[in-house]
């Protein structure tokens, strides 16, 4: 029984959706974006970004941490740090992500 317990059922996988406003949404399980029910393709570092700005939702982010967690040991210029954000805030609206200056970014949800 246990065998067959073990074996015998299927994986039941559950996205979780994570929801920016009321036409865009995130499903964290698969890193994909929606807009207007629609998968929105994104580049791999816009996604990154997105997706740690989520999972820190309402949390100081500062270069340093997206640098390190978006471009992982590559260094990133502040310039290209914030085109990325600059990019981001034309896809989730400009109020959503609030700049902090001298100190970083925060998420706002």
């Amino acid at each position: 029984l246990s065998y067959c317990f073990n074996n015998c059922i299927k994986k039941i996988e559950v996205n979780e959706m994570f929801t920016i406003d009321e036409n865009i949404s995130y499903d964290l399980t698969n890193k994909e974006l929606f807009v207007l029910e629609k998968p929105l393709k994104l580049g791999k570092k816009l996604n990154k970004l997105l997706y740690f700005f989520i999972t820190n939702k309402n949390k100081v982010l500062s270069k340093d941490d997206i640098q390190y967690k978006v471009w992982d040991d590559d260094p990133a210029s502040d310039s290209s740090i914030k085109n990325l954000i600059g990019s981001l805030r034309q896809i989730v609206g400009k109020g959503k992500i609030v700049n902090l200056p001298g100190i970083g970014w925060k998420f706002v949800i």
